[in-house]
């Protein structure tokens, strides 16, 4: 038998299900293991699995207290490069811990799972979303994992999406910086982009404009966000951006205890 206490690479290099808490009560050890209510072994297997799925590491799990869902990879991939340039820190200090839900429903049931263990949970979502059938953090599903939307969700958009957030101008140099113009038509206007906000979808249309228009266009709205979230200054950080980071700061300091 081998018995490791605080080795997070022991930790990290087994299944999270088979992790076991040795605690003292009442003069005698307790064993404890990570379930869901008494869930079988089968359950808890699901769980980590859902974990591995999001990217996170059991001592991640198990240290970390608050955990932010956003709705997918270009958030949790624009996020960290434009907090720590409004915060000075990376993200993670700050406590704050992201995990992708995209449409994968297991986003939900974890973040149903953490908080159930006492860890504080919140999800950033585009204001579209609230009732959009194709996106899982819409108010309904959220109410049916036992999340109240006004309470556990920072809404954003403007009006609908985190691509409206940013100002024409700031993509047409973001655009101009990365994805030069190879159509003839000259560099990047703000005008260019003016032109697609009337529109259904903006980030749709912002990403083919941009992908079609040059030989080094962005190929994913990952690719979109993250390219203006380095190229952009902080000073340039939208407002509405720079208070979510502030109020994720604040939530985490006054998070819950750890998992165990």
């Amino acid at each position: 038998m081998i018995v490791a206490t605080h080795s997070l690479n022991l930790i990290d290099g087994v299944d999270i299900s088979s992790v076991v808490h040795l605690r003292t009560h009442q003069g005698r050890v307790c064993v404890e293991v990570l379930d869901e209510g008494g869930a079988d072994v089968d359950v808890r297997r699901h769980l980590s699995t859902i974990a591995t799925t999001l990217g996170f590491r059991n001592s991640v799990l198990l240290h970390e207290r608050f955990f932010v869902a956003v709705e997918g990879v270009s958030e949790t991939s624009a996020f960290p490069i434009l907090f720590r340039k409004h915060a000075g820190v990376p993200i993670q200090s700050a406590g704050v811990c992201l995990m992708a839900g995209g449409s994968n429903e297991g986003a939900l049931r974890f973040a149903q799972f953490l908080a159930g263990h006492h860890r504080d949970v919140a999800f950033v979502v585009d204001k579209d979303s609230r009732t959009n059938q194709k996106q899982v953090f819409r108010d309904d599903k959220l109410k049916q994992y036992g999340f109240t939307p006004d309470e556990h969700c920072f809404y954003l958009g403007a009006p609908n999406e985190l691509e409206d957030l940013f100002q024409n101008a700031d993509w047409a140099d973001t655009a101009n910086a990365l994805w030069p113009r190879t159509d003839g038509s000259g560099p990047w206007q703000p005008g260019d982009v003016a032109g697609l906000r009337s529109g259904k979808k903006f980030s749709s249309a912002l990403l083919d404009m941009f992908k079609t228009g040059s030989l080094e266009g962005p190929q994913s709205k990952e690719d979109l966000m993250v390219g203006i979230a380095a190229h952009l200054p902080k000073e340039r950080i939208p407002e509405a951006l720079t208070e979510l980071f502030d109020d994720l700061v604040i939530r985490a300091r006054n998070a819950g205890p750890h998992l165990w």
